[in-house]
Formats: structure tokens, C-alpha cells, sequence
């Protein structure tokens, strides 16, 4: 009996433990190194030193193709930790916000780039894209806050910080609001602002090659963020414009006459 007993309970910690490390393998966020980052929402204020880091559950790839949706950084048991944790510290007026993730792998054209948040500036040589994306910045940033707050207990966590690299000011945005400070690129706005959403890839191999700048969005205008200070963030697709009711009523008006039209020729 105990010989049985012990064999269950060498089980169960078995898969306990596999559990477990599928957990904390699927909590971490991805950097740019991998190939296909995760998608990075960072809250960041200058003055008061504090800021916050949201995986946001999409990734480079995903984003471009990805639908209006909606991420309430207050209300979410995965993100209002880190939420409450920013507001105890930071100046909402003060505060910025970004968008961002990244892939750092490959030679070829095309095959390195990010996809931001975008305020106003130039785009970046390939030599400055790679060292935005690399450890020492937004790769460093984002490894540091992987073992930080909820992030090891959800899927798409959160978390804060007050110094170190897991400090968004530290090597992600600094005080400028560029990524690691390169290029002409500005990225950041400030709370209940949008931003359109740029994606910015390599065009060749030479680091001096200069980089594709491209608009998200279709044909019916620019994708956009807006991240509000209530804790809403937003990703907005552009859609058709719905016709206004006076544009139904010719419409219909048009195909009524047709139909009487069509009808008179037939009597006739």
C-alpha cells in the first residue's frame, strides 16, 4: 500500500512539475533575439521615476494583420498590479506611453525589423534599428522585466519598475522618447493621445542601407493606438465608412426608380 502510495504521489509531482514549466515557459515575454517579439505596451514616467511594461499577447508578425481590439490595463487581473503600482508613483500629465516589438534576425532584405508607435521624426539607419533592438536596449528591457511582477504567474503579464534595466528609462526610451535614443524617430506621446503605428524594416545588408518606413493601415486610413488615463488602450483597424442616412435614402430612391423604370418597359 504505501509502495502504491508513494508511486501516485512521485506522479503527481511529475506533472505538477511539467505543469509548472509549461507555465513559466508561456509567461515570458519574447524579445526581438527570437526572432518574433512579443508586442510591449511601456507606461513611463520621467520625472517621478517609475514605469510599467504589458504584454500586450500579439507579436511582430501578428500585429500588422491583427484587429481593432481593446486592453483594460485596470480591470485585468494580469495587468492591474502593475496598473496600481504606476498610479501610486507616476504624474498621469507627465506620463508617456509606447508600442513596440521587434525582430532581429536575418540577413536578407526585410528580414529584420519593429513595429512602434510612432509621434513624428526620420527612420533609422540598419546599424541604428539592430542597436535599438539589441540587449543593451529593448532586448535588455524586456529580459529584465520577464521575472518581474505577475509576469511569471500569466500568460500575458505586467510589470513594474523603479531603476535598473527593467526601468524603461534606463535603455528602452530614455528621456527623449526614442528607442535607446537612436535615430530621428520619436515614439512616445503623452496619456489620452494616439499614435499612428510605423513599421520600419531592413533593405538590405550594409549597415549604412537605409530602412523601409511604412504606415500601418489599409485603404481606408492609418491603424492607431491610444492608450487613455483611465487604463484603456486601444488598437484601432480603420473600417469602411457606414453611409450617412441621407446617402440610404438616395440610394434607395436611385434603385426604386430603376424598379419603376424596369417595370414600365415591360407593360409597355
Amino acid at each position: 500500500m504505501k509502495k502504491h502510495m508513494m508511486k501516485k504521489t512521485l506522479v503527481v509531482a511529475a506533472i505538477a512539475a511539467m505543469t509548472m514549466s509549461a507555465g513559466a515557459a508561456n509567461a515570458g515575454m519574447t524579445n526581438a533575439a527570437s526572432g518574433d517579439s512579443s508586442l510591449i505596451l511601456t507606461l513611463l514616467d520621467n520625472t517621478n521615476n517609475i514605469s510599467a511594461t504589458f504584454d500586450l499577447g500579439l507579436n511582430y508578425s501578428t500585429l500588422p494583420t491583427a484587429a481593432s481590439q481593446v486592453w483594460n490595463l485596470a480591470a485585468s487581473a494580469d495587468y492591474s498590479t502593475a496598473w496600481t503600482s504606476f498610479l501610486s508613483v507616476a504624474n498621469l500629465t507627465g506620463s508617456k506611453w509606447a508600442v513596440y516589438a521587434g525582430d532581429n534576425v536575418g540577413s536578407g532584405a526585410g528580414s529584420r525589423g519593429l513595429v512602434t508607435t510612432y509621434a513624428s521624426g526620420t527612420g533609422m539607419t540598419q546599424s541604428q534599428l539592430s542597436t535599438a533592438m539589441g540587449t543593451a536596449a529593448m532586448d535588455g528591457y524586456i529580459n529584465a522585466n520577464n521575472p518581474l511582477g505577475t509576469h511569471p504567474a500569466a500568460l500575458n503579464g505586467a510589470s513594474s519598475a523603479i531603476s535598473g534595466a527593467a526601468f524603461a528609462e534606463s535603455a528602452a526610451y530614455g528621456t527623449g522618447s526614442k528607442i535607446n535614443n537612436q535615430g530621428g524617430i520619436i515614439v512616445m506621446k503623452g496619456l489620452d493621445q494616439s499614435m499612428d503605428v510605423v513599421k520600419l524594416a531592413f533593405v538590405g545588408t550594409n549597415n549604412l542601407a537605409q530602412v523601409s518606413f511604412t504606415t500601418l493601415g489599409n485603404a481606408y486610413g492609418n491603424s492607431t493606438f491610444n492608450m487613455s488615463s483611465n487604463g484603456v488602450l486601444s488598437y484601432n483597424v480603420a473600417a469602411a465608412p457606414v453611409p450617412e442616412a441621407d446617402t440610404w435614402a438616395l440610394l434607395l430612391a436611385g434603385i426604386g426608380m430603376m424598379g419603376f423604370m424596369v417595370r414600365r418597359r415591360t407593360s409597355v
